[in-house]
Formats: structure tokens, C-alpha cells, sequence
């Protein structure tokens, strides 16, 4: 059985405070998608590095951001709110300073990747936390907040991030969005406190890595359509498929799933009303 704890905590910050960090972490957590994009050329010529290698900044960052969304949910059950919030920023942190100080591409690469893990969980984190502290009239808009937050983050990051390259260099962006991100940590640390129930949720290893392999088979399949080889993308996504296939039985079938599939088996929540 579960053990449970059940963590007395007085606010110390408004809800409204706690929404307003939650969505400054979405944005920034969705503007690191697509910031470094535009600053592709001039990686390429400093590292002399070709299209198909520069890619994988993208790819590989969208590979191992959504595999660490399932994650987010059993962090945020195990672990002080705060904490867990402090750790996730400063990871973002560390993989900017990285990526600005990398002297090759392999460097870049590994400090890309590991923005990709904040990516991955302070979104789901950020929701979470709105839905903990929203009051039941204000949910539907705060959550709408959220929402936009996290669609205005890309589309913000190219216009931004381009107009930046015309008057400094690319690793520019990394120590912006470096400072950005710690400011959002030391709000973050100043004003978020726990507001849900922690316990003991086990991380199943073998869904993660059920989950993992599908969802790299997916998306590696689709961005490698663009790369025109499709015998390569058709195996990739049938692989990925058939471990999605295996993660979803599984998930019925364990007492702790990574993602909890149950509400789709209510036929009032998929069958819509007459």
C-alpha cells in the first residue's frame, strides 16, 4: 500500500501569485522550443557543422521533452512543490550556461537536451499547480491562461530571437534566456508553496520506457519524412506505435500507471451528447 503524507502548509502567497509563476514557467518552458531555431546559420558556421546535424538541436529536444512529460505527474505527487520547482528551473539553468559556453556541437547538444527536460516538466508542473489553486469559478479562465501562455511562447521566441541575432551573436540567446529563467526561480522560490497531498507514487520504469521508445519512434519517424526517407520514417513510426500500443495495455494492468487511462473507459466523457 501507498504511504501517504499529508503536508500542513499555510499559504504564503495568494493563488493569484501561484498562477502568475505557473504561467511565466509554461512560457518559458515553450519559448525554449523554438528560440535557438533562427540562430541555426550561424551555429552551422561556427561549429562547421552541416543541416542534418543541426537539426537534431530541434529533434533531439522535442524527443526528450516529451518523454519527460509523463514524469511530471509522479514528481509533482512525491515532492515539495517548491523544491521541485527550484530543481527543474536550475537544470534549465545549467543546460543554458552550457549551450553558451560550448566550444563544439556535441557540447551544445548535451546543454539543449537538458533545457529539454525543464520543457518536459514545468509545463505539466505549471498546469498542476493551477488546477490546485484556481478557484472553482476562476478554473475554466486561469486554465485558459495557461493555454495561451504555452501557444504564445514559440511564436514569441522567433520574433524575438531574430530580432536579438541582428545585433548579437547566437549565444546570446542562451545567457537571455538563462537570466529570463532564473528570474523565474527566485520568484518561484520566494512565493510557491506545496498545495497538494505528497506520497510515495512509484515512477514505473517499464512504462517510462515503453513511453519513451514510442514516442522517439513517432516523432523521430515524422522529422525523418521531411529527410525524404520514408522506409526509415514508416519503420520508425510502426515501432513507436506498437510501444505505445504496449504502454497503453500496460497502464490498465498496473496498480501505479505513469498516466492513468481510466477516465476513457467513462462512456459519458468519450461519447458525445445528443
Amino acid at each position: 500500500m501507498d504511504s501517504t503524507t499529508h503536508v500542513q502548509t499555510k499559504p504564503k502567497s495568494s493563488p493569484g501569485w501561484m498562477i502568475t509563476i505557473a504561467a511565466a514557467a509554461a512560457f518559458l518552458a515553450t519559448f525554449n522550443e523554438t528560440f535557438l531555431n533562427v540562430a541555426f546559420a550561424p551555429i552551422m558556421n561556427d561549429f562547421g557543422v552541416d543541416v542534418n546535424t543541426v537539426q537534431w538541436l530541434t529533434t533531439g529536444y522535442l524527443l526528450v521533452a516529451a518523454v519527460f512529460v509523463p514524469v511530471a505527474n509522479v514528481l509533482y505527487r512525491r515532492f515539495p512543490t517548491k523544491s521541485l520547482f527550484i530543481t527543474v528551473t536550475a537544470i534549465m539553468v545549467v543546460g543554458s550556461v552550457i549551450g553558451a559556453l560550448a566550444p563544439n556541437f556535441a557540447t551544445l547538444l548535451i546543454g539543449r537536451l537538458l533545457q529539454a527536460i525543464g520543457t518536459g516538466l514545468l509545463t505539466p508542473i505549471g498546469m498542476n499547480i493551477t488546477l490546485a489553486v484556481s478557484p472553482r469559478e476562476k478554473l475554466g479562465m486561469n486554465m485558459g491562461i495557461m493555454a495561451a501562455m504555452t501557444t504564445l511562447g514559440p511564436s514569441l521566441a522567433i520574433v524575438l530571437s531574430g530580432a536579438m541575432l541582428t545585433i548579437a551573436p547566437w549565444r546570446t540567446l542562451m545567457w537571455v534566456f538563462a537570466v529570463l529563467v532564473v528570474l523565474v526561480l527566485i520568484a518561484g522560490a520566494i512565493i510557491l508553496y506545496t498545495v497538494v497531498e505528497l506520497g510515495r507514487p512509484v515512477l514505473d520504469v517499464a512504462s517510462f520506457l515503453l513511453i519513451a521508445v514510442a514516442l522517439i519512434g513517432i516523432l523521430y519517424g515524422v522529422s525523418a519524412v521531411f529527410g525524404g526517407n520514408i522506409l526509415v520514417s514508416g519503420g520508425a513510426i510502426i515501432v513507436g506505435l506498437l510501444f505505445l500500443w504496449a504502454f497503453i495495455r500496460r497502464q490498465n494492468r498496473i496498480e501505479n500507471p505513469l498516466i492513468d487511462l481510466r477516465p476513457f473507459s467513462l462512456q459519458r466523457l468519450t461519447v458525445a451528447s445528443p
